[in-house]
């Protein structure tokens, strides 16, 4: 856990240079003295980065105490856009659960088990019900699942959770 009395910049960068890509500009030179949260999200990001920018969003924006700490989305060329969360200097409240929370990122990479788990069923469910049977029924072939259960449109019995980690992936 970060010591909430430290200086800020021994676990969170400023926006001051921020350029997303080495062949990208900087964007913003207004919001160079913000602190950036440590999660962030583009268009192509994975369900762990989906599920860590949703709760680490959602904890810092509770603590905070100032109106210009907010989400900021960007266009870009690689990814189509990106999201980042900007903390004013002087939110401290955010701040420090900001500081927490990249310390916290250091050791394990996951802000909540327990919400990843279920974004990442629902989104394999969700999969599922727009594959077509034949798809569900070569899935379920390849994971050794009862064929039958390819005509329904709720996710199949899945005792060791190959189906699930492969739909979520």
């Amino acid at each position: 856990m970060a010591d909430p009395n430290s200086d800020f910049s021994d676990f969170l960068n400023t926006y001051d240079g921020h350029r997303p890509t080495p062949w990208d500009g900087h964007i913003c030179s207004q919001l160079d003295a913000f602190y950036m949260a440590p999660i962030s999200q583009n268009r192509d990001s994975d369900c762990l980065t989906r599920s860590n920018w949703i709760v680490g969003t959602e904890e810092i924006l509770k603590a905070s105490q100032h109106e210009e700490t907010e989400v900021h989305r960007f266009g870009h060329w690689a990814c189509g856009w990106y999201e980042m969360l900007l903390i004013h200097p002087a939110d401290l409240p955010a701040l420090r659960v900001a500081a927490a929370m990249a310390a916290d990122l250091e050791n394990y990479p996951v802000l909540s088990d327990e919400h990843l788990t279920e974004l990442e069923y629902e989104e394999a469910a969700e999969y599922w019900q727009r594959c077509s049977v034949s798809d569900r029924v070569e899935i379920l072939q390849r994971f050794g699942g009862n064929i039958f259960q390819a005509r329904r449109d709720t996710l199949p019995d899945d005792p060791t959770g190959s189906i699930l980690n492969y739909l979520s992936e």
